[in-house]
């Protein structure tokens, strides 16, 4: 038997490891956009926080409207009384809470998504006021020495409310009174 040789040895070789390579990139599941460090490009632009709601999801719907805008994997809350569902068709540290099986407020906890003025989680809170002038009101924040500026919309029942820890913002959130400003969420 005539050996190969060297070369067409590697060559057979990188062959080999192309098809290993191409079919682990094939059978992998696509990201989300709910993982942390997802690609998040376009997310502004789709999912913009407002008082009111955030991209197409609006405060105020039912849970089976809702369930057309946050896909299948959506299961209805157990309670009626207060609850927060997740999807993977939301960004990263995006929440929804349901009151009474309705939208009432939806939660941001990370930076792809922004307010229709481009605020996002991380910014300094100067920003809120810079966009929202003699608009916002400063309350002082339960558990920190950070602060809520606090920004209501033209219907005075929603609200933008930005969580800031020192001149940071941590979270932020859009929606329903009283909900809106319920500072524990759910609990």
């Amino acid at each position: 038997m005539e050996s190969q040789g060297p070369v067409r040895t590697l060559s057979a070789f990188a062959t080999l490891l192309r098809l290993v390579i191409a079919a682990s990139f094939a059978c992998s599941p696509p990201e989300t956009g709910t993982e942390e460090g997802a690609d998040t490009t376009g997310i502004s632009e789709q999912w913009t926080l407002s008082a009111t709601g955030l991209g197409p999801l609006s405060v105020g719907i039912p849970f089976e409207e809702a369930r057309r805008i946050l896909g299948p994997d959506v299961s209805k809350p157990e309670t009626t009384e207060c609850s927060y569902v997740r999807s993977s068709r939301l960004p990263y540290g995006v929440s929804v809470m349901f009151v009474a099986d309705t939208v009432r407020r939806i939660d941001i906890e990370s930076d792809p998504v922004a307010t229709e003025g481009g605020i996002k989680v991380g910014d300094h809170a100067e920003r809120v006021r810079q966009h929202f002038g003699t608009a916002v009101r400063v309350l002082p924040h339960k558990y920190t020495a950070g602060h809520y500026l606090v920004v209501p919309a033209t219907d005075t029942t929603f609200q933008l409310v930005f969580e800031t820890e020192g001149d940071t913002i941590t979270a932020m959130r859009g929606g329903q009174l009283p909900q809106v400003q319920w500072v524990e969420g759910c609990s």
